[in-house]
């Protein structure tokens, strides 16, 4: 295939396999199995446009509209795009240091104690606007930061020196 087909979104059907991976089936058409779900614009509109890739990281189709797909399927893409997109809120950090470039960060979120690491600041910290930071780790894990303004003095001042590149201390 050399792009993706216009598919009318009643035909669409997402389907959990038993070894976890997705299957799309386009009626009166086929089936594929392990397809990825992806959001085509993640951080700008992420409610609408919606990318279904092949094995081969093909696309398939794009949903523009997810409330145009049955509820099954709309559930299915909507479990799948929350596993692919899940954000934890970080909601204090207790220490940060920057060691030849790469930020370790140990930190309070919404879902418990973490540690992780960032690599080229550029890439792994994005600014949503006003005070919200978007950070990536290494392994592709997602924080969010809603309100920097929000956070205790010290998380501030560690941000704030995370975003200046500093040196931190241990």
């Amino acid at each position: 295939m050399n792009g993706p087909r216009s598919v009318d979104p009643p035909k669409i059907r997402l389907c959990r396999e038993s070894d976890s991976s997705l299957s799309l089936t386009v009626i009166d058409d086929r089936t594929y199995l392990n397809v990825q779900i992806l959001r085509a614009a993640p951080l700008s509109d992420p409610a609408h446009y919606i990318s279904i890739l092949d094995a081969n990281a093909q696309e398939i189709a794009m949903i523009n509209h997810p409330s145009e797909l049955d509820d099954e399927t709309r559930r299915v893409l909507y479990e799948e795009l929350d596993r692919t997109y899940m954000t934890v809120a970080i909601w204090r950090i207790n220490s940060a240091r920057i060691e030849s470039g790469v930020v370790h960060l140990n930190v309070e979120t919404d879902r418990g104690w973490r540690e992780f690491v960032l690599k080229d600041l550029h890439e792994s910290v994005r600014r949503l606007g006003g005070n919200r930071l978007l950070l990536q780790d290494v392994d592709r894990n997602r924080f969010d930061i809603p309100d920097v303004g929000a956070l205790d003095r010290r998380s501030a001042k560690l941000i704030e020196q995370i975003m200046s590149g500093l040196q931190l201390e241990a």
